[in-house]
């Protein structure tokens, strides 16, 4: 028993460093790589939402760039810009003050005084309109750039964690051969103290001296198998029974399926599209009913 206890002792405290050593929380590495393998999957999946969305967002600041400054409709156009709530009110503003001026000129020339302020209003309104609209777009463009910068950040870090994965998984699957020969010799050893433990306890209650015995442990046990029996004879009747009956409908039922008969005057004009004249009634069938009756 003393020989038995140390020698499992040993082996826990070998299994139990290495484990330690390499950070292992079980003893089995096919369970540390399934949880890795699930965070994995996960981790892809964002990865590829992400890639995704920062290829949709590089081909929208793309788009943009490419849009001269110059071409104020064009900017004006943009969803972002079409709902900004200040662009809008400058907007309204200028079409009110340019309205006013076209009136104006109607009644006097541009070297009247009034006239002469509202086209000054005009240019103003006109130049604070077109900064907003650039303004806008600028801050357009600044909004997609932090935005693909926050994106890539995000799948350079997905990236990373995946990486690491996979060096997790390499690692686990080189030790994955050296963990499950100490646990073997773990199980082997667990299962020579407990027989030792029973050994001892029949020995102290019996009294009786019994030769040491050395227990070895390998490969793995397989359960007994139990001689088939044949079922009943009631079972065999009752399936008999059901089957029969099973395929006497079968055949019943392809049977009126294949009848391609016309035992109607309908059916005979449905068939080939012409009126029926005339019926032949079944001498034989008639003898019988009148028999029958």
């Amino acid at each position: 028993l003393e020989t038995a206890r140390a020698e499992f002792d040993e082996v826990s405290a070998e299994i139990d460093s290495f484990r330690s050593d390499n950070q292992l929380s079980s003893d089995s590495v096919s369970e540390a790589a399934s949880q890795i393998q699930v965070a994995r999957n996960s981790i892809q999946e964002r990865l590829a939402d992400s890639t995704a969305e920062l290829s949709t967002l590089k081909s929208r600041r793309d788009s943009l760039l490419i849009i001269d400054l110059e071409q104020l409709e064009l900017l004006k156009a943009l969803p972002e810009i079409a709902t900004n709530p200040a662009i809008q009110s400058l907007d309204s503003e200028l079409r009110a003050t340019r309205l006013r001026y076209h009136k104006a000129q109607l009644h006097s020339t541009e070297a009247f005084p009034a006239v002469k302020l509202l086209k000054s209003e005009l240019e103003d309104a006109d130049r604070r309109h077109r900064e907003a609209v650039v303004s806008g777009f600028n801050g357009l463009l600044f909004q997609l750039s932090s935005t693909i910068s926050s994106e890539q950040a995000k799948v350079d870090s997905y990236q990373a964690n995946l990486d690491g994965l996979e060096a997790e998984l390499l690692r686990l699957a080189s030790l994955s051969t050296e963990l499950d020969r100490m646990v073997v010799s773990y199980t082997t050893a667990r299962a020579g103290f407990e027989m030792a433990q029973r050994r001892l306890s029949v020995a102290q209650t019996t009294g009786i001296a019994l030769p040491e015995v050395r227990v070895s442990l390998s490969g793995s046990a397989s359960p007994p198998k139990e001689p088939s029996l044949p079922p009943p004879l009631w079972l065999i009747i009752l399936l008999a029974i059901v089957l029969g009956l099973f395929f006497a409908i079968t055949v019943v039922f392809v049977a009126g399926y294949l009848d391609r008969t016309l035992d109607t005057p309908g059916e005979a004009e449905r068939e080939l599209g012409l009126p029926v004249l005339a019926t032949i009634q079944n001498e034989r069938g008639s003898k019988r009913k009148r028999r029958r009756k």
